[in-house]
């Protein structure tokens, strides 16, 4: 956020304040609007076998436009948009996938003839230095679908026991992971991205308008000792 100085005439001070407070103001929806559009794209893009980054180039130049036109973006990129990306990532593109499915995808009943589990691991090390380390175990499996369906799917658990049969959406074009039918439902992902956002949002909002609000007054405050 701008800080202006006391030594500006008072009517000059005030268009200021309020043109900073309305910038704010609409850089607290754009942004967080922006950074949910982006990873849409890209996830439609890459449901429908487009080129993803193409998109993914265009949002990387609005977020380098936004960082050289505001000093203050990355109070933005905390408050804001990390958590928008959070969303992105855990359920924005899910919910993509799970939603082209919902219309293009197609059902086989397979029968599962083999299941290999493998174990990923990964470590991060946060600004601290503290170092975590996180394991994912996934279920491989091997399926005789009839009528074309995929021929393995890979889950984070086990969809039937081997021999078992199993109902699985597919998309015909392979551009999205096959799942069970079960847990194709785009709409809890949907609502909780909306969630985020709006919490997103409403931070940033709250954060401007603080800033604001303690601005003027520390400016009422040098005025009036002046």
């Amino acid at each position: 956020m701008v800080h202006f100085s006391g030594e500006l005439p008072e009517d000059r001070w005030r268009a200021a304040w309020r043109r900073n407070l309305l910038l704010g103001l609409v850089q607290a929806f754009v942004i967080p609007l922006l950074a949910i559009g982006v990873v849409v794209a890209v996830a439609l893009f890459a449901a429908n076998g487009g080129v993803k980054f193409l998109v993914a180039f265009a949002g990387l130049a609005a977020v380098v436009i936004a960082m050289r036109r505001r000093d203050n973006f990355f109070h933005l990129a905390a408050l804001s948009v990390a958590p928008i990306i959070a969303a992105a990532f855990f359920f924005v593109a899910d919910a993509v996938d799970e939603y082209t499915l919902e219309q293009r995808g197609k059902e086989a009943n397979c029968v599962v003839r083999d299941i290999d589990t493998r174990v990923e691991t990964s470590t991060t090390t946060d600004a601290s230095g503290y170092t975590s380390t996180t394991s994912t175990t996934y279920y491989d499996h091997r399926l005789d679908c009839p009528g074309g369906g995929p021929g393995e799917m890979t889950l984070r658990s086990r969809a039937a026991d081997v021999g078992a049969s199993v109902l699985v959406a597919y998309d015909p074009a392979k551009n999205v992971a096959p799942r069970p039918v079960s847990g194709v439902d785009s709409s809890p992902d949907i609502v909780w991205t909306c969630v985020l956002v709006g919490g997103a949002i409403a931070l940033r909002v709250a954060s401007t308008t603080g800033h604001a609000i303690t601005t003027r007054r520390r400016h009422r405050r040098i005025s009036a000792r002046g």
